[in-house]
């Protein structure tokens, strides 16, 4: 009777080992078989070619040889647009010449552009803050008389530039104001520099139409700072040439004591 118990525990003793050993089959899973030189060639020859990876790359010889560098593929090259074909953009240009058609106040004029547009001009330079009425007034009778009668009074004739203005646009500030009005400096032809230049000829009358400008002569803001009948303002930031030259015009109405800088 002892002997069939204890066989009885052996059995089942194994029974349980067995049983345990199913269940650690079943968690790790079956071994993959190790790959043989069959299956692992495709694998090292599976690679995509450089042409479509874009990288360079070693390939294996297919009898297990040495391998085989192979290059990556030259990037093709963007195709740049002929400079003749890229319209370079239209910068304003520096100067526009005009007839005047009226004097509007003492820093506004109207005129007609060579190309027949009409533009009003706001004349730079000049302050516009608050004028006095009697030298807003003024200053508008030496542009009156500056620009539309040569400088000289009516009645002692007439010359090919009168009332022609070349108006200079100036780099450094805004093509227009807040109201619209082209900003501009004024250099005019005025009758005294006309007859000075017809004297030597037609073609020094077209020299001095053509450089004055260059010179910086006959400029209708310098004649108003100048004679004291408006003040120079920086409203607009002006380039150096031109901020030196209106300054050094109001230092000379203020040393004469002209108009406004009266004593």
């Amino acid at each position: 009777m002892k002997k069939l118990k204890s066989w009885t525990k052996v059995l089942l003793w194994l029974g349980g080992l067995f049983v345990g050993f199913i269940i650690l089959g079943a968690i790790i899973g079956p071994r993959p078989p190790a790959p043989n030189a069959e299956t692992a060639r495709p694998q090292e020859t599976a690679e995509k070619p450089a042409a479509e990876t874009g990288e360079a790359m070693y390939r294996i010889g297919a009898d297990g040889g040495d391998s085989t560098y192979v290059p990556a593929p030259a990037k093709p090259e963007t195709e740049m647009p002929d400079k003749a074909d890229v319209e370079p953009k239209a910068a304003p240009p520096a100067r526009l010449d005009a007839t005047v058609l009226r004097v509007v106040d003492f820093c506004t004029i109207e005129v007609k552009l060579d190309d027949g547009k009409v533009e009003t001009v706001r004349l730079l330079g000049i302050d516009a803050a608050k004028p006095e009425p009697e030298w807003a007034a003024r200053a508008k009778e030496e542009l009156e008389c500056e620009l539309m009668q040569g400088g000289v009074k009516p009645g002692l004739g007439s010359y090919p530039y009168l009332k022609r203005v070349a108006l200079v646009i100036d780099p450094k500030c805004p093509q227009r104001d807040e109201k619209g009005r082209l900003l501009a400096h004024v250099h005019y032809f005025d009758k005294i520099s006309f007859d000075s230049a017809a004297r030597q000829g037609e073609q020094e009358v077209q020299n001095y139409w053509k450089d004055f400008v260059k010179f910086g002569l006959n400029n209708a803001q310098t004649w108003l700072i100048q004679g004291g009948v408006v003040k120079f303002q920086t409203k607009y930031q002006l380039s150096k040439t031109m901020t030196k030259q209106y300054q050094d015009d109001e230092k000379i109405a203020k040393e004469n004591g002209e108009g406004i800088w009266e004593m």
